[in-house]
This record gives C-alpha cells, sequence and structure tokens, in this order.
C-alpha cells in the first residue's frame, strides 16, 4: 500500500467521524509533498525521531521546513537517544554543564532542546518510575537560552549524524 492510498483511507476515517484528527511518522519532505498533492485533510501532526545527533542532517531540516509550511506540528520520539543510546559523545558535557547550571536534569535539558526545535509539539518519551514522570512534565516549563541551544546543536553536529529509526532507512524509501 502506498502513502496516498493509506491517506485515503485515513481521512475516510475522518469523514465518518471515526477520527477527529489525522497525522503521520516518520514522514520525510517528499511524502508530505506528495500528499499535499492531493489531501482533502492535512495531517495534523508528524511523530517523527528528534535528537542533537540528527535533526541536524539536512533531510530533518527540510522536512521540518515543509512541515511548517503546511502547519503540521512534529511530535518528536526518542529524544533521549543522547542518553540511552549514544552516551559517551560530544553532546554530553554541554548538557550536563547546562542541567548544572539550571539545576535539572539531562533528560530534562533534551526534552526542552527538542520541545524548542520542533515548535512545541508533544514529545513522545517513556519513564518507568514516578520521579522520571515528574522531570517530563515538568520539562515543559524548562527555557534554554538561544546560546545552549546553539551549544547542543553545534556538539550534535560533532557527533555526525546518528539515528535509531527514520534516517537509516530515509535513503531506502
Amino acid at each position: 500500500m502506498t502513502n496516498v492510498q493509506a491517506w485515503n483511507k485515513m481521512e475516510d476515517l475522518h469523514r465518518r467521524g471515526l477520527v477527529r484528527s489525522i497525522g503521520v511518522s516518520s514522514f520525510r519532505s517528499e511524502d508530505i509533498e506528495e500528499l499535499a498533492k492531493m489531501w482533502t485533510f492535512k495531517p495534523s501532526i508528524n511523530q517523527i525521531e528528534v535528537h542533537p545527533y540528527c535533526f541536524h542532517d539536512p533531510r530533518m531540516l527540510k522536512m521540518a521546513e515543509t512541515c511548517k509550511k503546511y502547519d503540521i506540528a512534529i511530535s518528536p520520539f526518542t529524544s533521549l537517544a543522547p542518553i540511552t543510546r549514544f552516551s559517551g559523545g560530544p553532546v554530553d558535557g554541554v548538557v550536563k554543564r547546562i542541567g548544572d547550571a539550571k539545576a535539572i536534569s539531562s533528560a530534562q535539558v533534551f526534552l526542552s532542546w527538542a520541545n524548542e526545535r520542533t515548535g512545541g509539539g508533544p514529545i513522545i518519551t517513556t519513564a518507568s518510575k514516578e520521579w522520571q514522570y515528574q522531570q517530563i512534565l515538568d520539562s515543559i516549563d524548562v527555557e534554554l537560552a538561544h546560546a545552549e541551544l546553539a551549544d547542543i546543536d553545534n556538539a550534535g553536529r560533532k557527533g555526525g549524524i546518528k539515528g535509531k529509526y527514520t534516517l537509516p532507512d530515509w535513503d531506502a524509501l
């Protein structure tokens, strides 16, 4: 089934009142542009892998611009990958410094960074302990300065391009 065929089915669910909004996941700019040629209802959201080691990739930046063009929210997932999957990289020290200065955890810095970089869409993450849930909720109120955001971006670029889910597969699509 193509993306267009799947989208037609999603729009049918919307027309029938079975869903209030419809969205996509891991759609590239090209995928969104393809849908834009035929959609009746635009996607409300694009759920995408977002962390400092992948969000500087030109394909990701192009996707973000396309979402902005069509007013499609970005919902970041895997924003804690630098902690859980890619620890030991150049982002670690920068995030620790920012977290220490603000008396917040590295997770809160990463979630705040993702929130700032994607325009505030709902962040998808996991937690298994009550204190982790509280940190996630508290990260909504964390504001990072432009210089702090830039420091994280620059450190992410130094780490190369790493993606757990999206980027390894995008070229195969």
